[in-house]
């Protein structure tokens, strides 16, 4: 879709307003687990499949590592991810991906991108550095 103009973020962790009010370690524990795995992952893939095919008896070796590895090259190391690091948004791409979604779906209240993301959560910028 963002070959088309399309400013949309594709993937994110969402989290309970009232939950990370009230855990705001739980979630900023989470968050270090899942970016610990996400680097692992991308420094490893032949190591990070390994995972896959101890739980999928079908699974193909070099199919699950060709999957993960255009995975990792198209979606997940963008040049966004290692300009901001991961995790990280671009505000002004985040309004406008708001105001994209405003075009399909009638707001009752704008949101504002602090009422949908909050970085206080993420490990510091260099702990999320994806050079």
């Amino acid at each position: 879709m963002g070959d088309y103009g399309l400013k949309l973020y594709s993937n994110a962790i969402i989290v309970n307003a009232k939950f990370a009010a009230e855990n705001p370690e739980a979630v900023k524990g989470f968050l270090r687990a899942f970016l610990k795995g996400l680097k692992d992952t991308v420094t490893s893939p032949t190591r990070a499949i390994e995972t896959v095919l101890r739980r999928n008896e079908d699974a193909k070796k070099e199919v699950e590592l060709e999957r993960l590895q255009m995975a990792i090259r198209d979606n997940i190391l963008t040049p966004e991810v290692r300009t901001n690091g991961y995790g990280g948004v671009d505000n002004e791409r985040f309004e406008q991906a708001i105001d994209q979604i405003g075009l399909a779906y009638k707001f009752k209240a704008k949101p504002s991108v602090a009422d949908i993301f909050d970085l206080s959560f993420l490990p510091p910028a260099g702990e999320r550095s994806a050079r």
